[in-house]
């Protein structure tokens, strides 16, 4: 099925002497699989947490979501912060009907969680594409500080 970003999925070793990498990891299909999903492909994703990169297999290929229909999504993160509850408290209106009362809090939260933690979720994705640019430079044999940084993130 071939595939996209890191050429390797399995690398092992703290400096360049005793790196090791290899492609393990494949996804295959037969004929009939091919033809039922013409658009499907195969992505290595970034390791993380294991010395194997995990495979992400879509049957419709891949393309960016939509911005403007994302759900609203409560964060954990949010209740440990000192203001949280006093947002809250301010923004729920015990006379009004539920769903309105819901609405309203949603756009609270959602500016809120803006102007406090700021996009964790573009963060996030930055370091995961400084870790993807990482690996590909020593995939091509880069210098051994990128063992280091790649630790240190």
């Amino acid at each position: 099925m071939g595939y996209s970003s890191p050429k390797f999925t399995w690398m092992r070793g703290l400096s360049p002497s005793t790196r090791k990498k290899a492609r393990l990891d494949r996804a295959l299909c037969n004929t009939e699989w091919r033809v039922k999903f013409q658009e499907g492909v195969v992505r290595h994703l970034l390791q993380a947490c294991s010395d194997h990169s995990p495979l992400l297999i879509s049957t419709g290929g891949f393309s960016p979501s939509a911005l403007s229909s994302k759900p609203f999504r409560f964060q954990a993160s949010w209740t440990t912060h000192d203001q949280f509850e006093a947002v809250v408290q301010e923004n729920w209106h015990s006379s009004s009907p539920l769903v309105p009362k819901l609405q309203n809090l949603t756009v609270v939260l959602t500016t809120w969680n803006k102007e406090v933690f700021g996009n964790l979720f573009r963060r996030k994705r930055k370091l995961w594409a400084r870790l993807e640019g990482i690996q590909q430079r020593m995939e091509a044999g880069a210098p051994r500080y990128l063992l280091k940084l790649e630790r240190r993130l």
